[in-house]
């Protein structure tokens, strides 16, 4: 019974101090990372950072207007035996 109450007296200060490390440590890193720019590894296209970043291709100068076109509306194929359909307006 003294092992028992010693293990949950010792996981509860573990935990207890965890608690009060953990987030110091979590904040520091977050900051330090920012300071260096951004978050490297962290899969295909993340550019890191925040704000504005260097990897947009397509920038725009103000006033300047481009249109693109949408392309054609698909035909909808259904079987006779599709039951009934309703084509909602979007």
């Amino acid at each position: 019974m003294e092992g028992f109450l010693t293990f949950v007296l010792v996981f509860f200060l573990v935990m207890w101090v965890l608690g009060k490390i953990f987030p110091r440590l979590l904040l520091w890193y977050v900051q330090r990372k920012v300071k260096k720019g951004g978050w490297s590894g962290y899969g295909p296209g993340f550019s890191g950072g925040f704000g504005n970043s260097s990897s947009v291709k397509d920038e725009k100068k103000e006033g300047e207007v481009t249109v693109s076109r949408q392309q054609e509306p698909q035909k909808k194929v259904f079987d006779k035996n599709d039951g009934e359909y309703i084509d909602f307006e979007e």
